[in-house]
Parts: C-alpha cells; structure tokens; sequence
C-alpha cells in the first residue's frame, strides 16, 4: 500500500511542476515570424527572422540575450560590460561618404524623381578613424523622453513608439540628463554600417521587412510600392532586425539627430581622427533616414540637415564615451 502511495505522490509532484513551469515559473513567450516580403537582392531571399516578444521589448535571434524570471534583460556576447541598453561600438577605421553618383542611382531605382545635386553632399569617400564608444540600442521611446523631459511632443503616439517632433536641443538636453551625449556624425556613420561596407545596413539592396520607410503605405507621390515594412507611420522601436552591431533602426523610423553643425563640403577637408563636424553653422545634422523618405534614403551614408523646428519625422538616440 505504502508502495502505491508513493507511486501516486511523485506523480502528483510532476504534474505539479510541469504545469508550475509551464504557467508562470517561467515567461511565456509568444514566437512569431516576421518574414520579408517583396523585393528582390543579391544575397539570397530576404530572412526570415524568430522574433520573441517580451515586456514590449522585440528580442531577435542572435542578440544573445537571457531572461531572468523578474523579467530583466542580461547581455551576454556583444555589448558585455557596456551601460545598460546601449551597445560598445569598437574603435577603428572604416570608410565614410559614398560617391554621389551611386546615391543618385539608387534612388532612380525606387523613386520618380531624383536630382543628383541631392548626393553631392555625402562625397568623397574617405577614411575616418574613430575611438571606441556606447551608443543607444534604440531610439529613445516617447515613455523615456517623457520621464526626463516632461512633455511629448511627438504626432504619432505610442510608449513604445520613438519620440519625434523633437528639437535638436531638446535631444542634447535629454542626453544629458541620463549622463550621456548626442553620437556625432562620424561615430553615428560608423554605428550604423554595423561593421560592414556595404551601402544599406542589411546589404546592396532594399527588401522588405529591414526597415521603416515610405514604402506602399505611406501617403507621398515617391513612395516605394514594390516593397511593404507594416507600417503608416512610426513603428514600435526593435520592430526590425538589429545591423551588425545589435543596434536597431538605424536605416528609417526617424531621422536622428546628431552633434554635428552641418556643412555640405565638410567632407573634403574632414580631418581623418575623430572629427566632430564644423565649429559652428546654422543647421545641424541627421542621418539615417525615416518612415516618409523614399527607400533609398536607408543607405548608411544618407544625410540631412535641418533647422531647429518640429517636424513628425525626427528624433534621437544617445551615445557616450567608452573607457580609454
């Protein structure tokens, strides 16, 4: 009797700590695929990405994350000993600028209309060296702006959605206040190509499902049909696969603003180490592109300029120095 007592109590046990661990001892996760639709490119069919989806975070297969059971995110690999939520962008040299005549191409590929004065400013090519420092995994959030800053300027609303309409030194203020800086132009080229040499973040060629751009449901006459990212406006931060790097959204979502005053010629007497942009002028930078830009705007050496006013298709992330 004792014996078929036993029998059934460790049954019981069992039972109980599968369905512990299947109920709640552990986060449950919800897996989806996201997929990249049309759109054709040299390396093959655009990815098919696992995504988890947790604390309304995106986590992409690769980034070598764990959860904990209170549900705090612990790097390993890339990023390791780095503040949390940014990533260590190694020193080195790469190659900045493209010559302005492959932008000038590539945005006949995906758009109506295309001047090749647009490009002049993103020429020569040149080598730049630069030291090693933190930058942002994502944008800044519109709960993370708000908490800091609070207000929240931004058109499109959402926690998670990225902050925008921002001014450039709101962005510098915000910065600030969580101890860190605006990246400059040079450190925030060098970010986004994610340790690679090729004109987009993922590639040579635009495809779907990579970034947030104006694409078959966006309102403008240049709108990319061929291709479909999910999305009218601005898209929850993570919602595309990280670069190279970890760092996601680098190519679309939002401009980002940058420390760097503008200069269209900068580039041909940029000074090799570390350059920090003109010494003073009257627009600042961005880069990267966003949700109302044609496609060929998602290139690594894309920039812009604007005047300190408020516009739905701006925004920021935050960089800081890394140890010597």
């Amino acid at each position: 009797m004792q014996k078929y007592f036993s029998i059934i109590v460790s049954t019981f046990l069992l039972t109980f700590i599968f369905s512990a661990f299947s109920w709640g001892a552990v986060p449950l996760t919800a897996l989806a695929v996201k997929s990249s639709s049309t759109g054709s490119h040299s390396f093959g069919p655009a990815p098919q990405v696992l995504k988890e989806v947790y604390s309304d975070r995106i986590l992409w297969e690769g980034e070598k994350k764990r959860i904990t059971l209170a549900g705090q995110e612990n790097t390993s690999g890339e990023g390791i000993g780095a503040p949390e939520g940014m990533i260590l962008i190694p020193a080195g040299d790469y190659i900045s600028g493209l010559d302005p005549n492959v932008g000038y191409e590539e945005c006949k590929k995906y758009a109506k209309s295309c001047e090749k004065e647009w490009y002049l400013h993103e020429g020569p090519e040149h080598e730049v060296w630069v030291d090693a420092f933190y930058m942002d995994k994502y944008e800044v959030t519109q709960i993370e702006f708000e908490k800091v800053i609070r207000k929240n300027p931004s058109k499109h609303k959402g926690d998670n959605l990225p902050v925008e309409r921002v001014l450039w030194n709101e962005s510098q203020e915000y910065c600030e206040k969580v101890g860190k800086r605006l990246p400059t132009e040079a450190e925030w080229e060098k970010a986004a190509k994610g340790g690679r040499d090729t004109l987009y973040p993922w590639g040579n060629e635009v495809v779907s499902g990579m970034a947030n751009f104006c694409d078959v449901n966006c309102k403008a006459y240049f709108k990319a049909e061929q291709f479909d990212d999910g999305f009218k406006g601005t898209a929850p931060v993570g919602s595309y696969p990280p670069n190279g790097y970890g760092l996601h959204d680098m190519a679309g979502n939002v401009w980002e603003w940058v420390s760097d005053w503008f200069d269209k010629n900068y580039y041909k007497n940029a000074p090799r180490k570390n350059p920090k942009g003109p010494p003073k002028g009257m627009k600042k930078g961005l880069r990267g592109g966003s949700w109302g830009n044609n496609a060929s705007a998602m290139r690594s050496s894309t920039r812009s300029w604007a005047h300190n006013n408020r516009v739905s298709r701006r925004g920021f992330r935050c960089a800081l120095d890394a140890p010597s």
